[in-house]
């Protein structure tokens, strides 16, 4: 699993250890992020926030900062289409986010399986080897909102 690298120094380094490397087919030039043929590069992928953004912009979506502005907080997800490795199935998820870039154009070859009227393009899924979320599993409760408070002010 990926993610993005934005959090605070003081927890970074506990947070990030189960990031073990990136894989070979993303690099990274100058603040372009280019994707080359992930999926079988890599094999089976779960990609979160940044790297999930550049997923969708290299399969063909379109990524911006959205017009809703940040996404702090927890938020719910409303699953919308059921995948086989789902279990048990839930009709909804919530989960902690942080963010103000959204997928608003998801990839030809991309479906939705979660939702919100905030983020309509929360989860998706690419063939049967790859997804992506906009969220943050990592963050604990205690983290999230400690990071919500750090940003006040400064950056919403």
């Amino acid at each position: 699993m990926l993610g993005s690298f934005g959090m605070p120094s003081t927890r970074s380094a506990m947070m990030l250890r189960w990031i073990s490397s990136v894989p070979p087919a993303i690099e990274v030039a100058g603040t372009e992020i280019r994707i080359s043929a992930i999926v079988p590069s890599c094999g089976p992928m779960v990609a979160v926030v940044t790297i999930r953004q550049a997923m969708a912009q290299a399969f063909g979506g379109h990524v911006a900062k959205s017009e809703r502005g940040w996404g702090i907080g927890l938020h719910r997800y409303d699953v919308v289409a059921h995948e086989p490795w789902m279990f048990p199935r839930a009709p909804s998820i919530a989960i902690p986010v942080s963010h103000q870039d959204q997928v608003l154009a998801i990839p030809d070859d991309a479906r939705v399986i979660a939702a919100s009227a905030f983020t309509p393009h929360a989860g998706l899924a690419f063939g049967e080897d790859a997804m992506s979320f906009q969220c943050h599993p990592e963050f604990q409760p205690e983290y999230a909102a400690a990071l919500i408070e750090t940003r006040r002010g400064h950056r919403f």
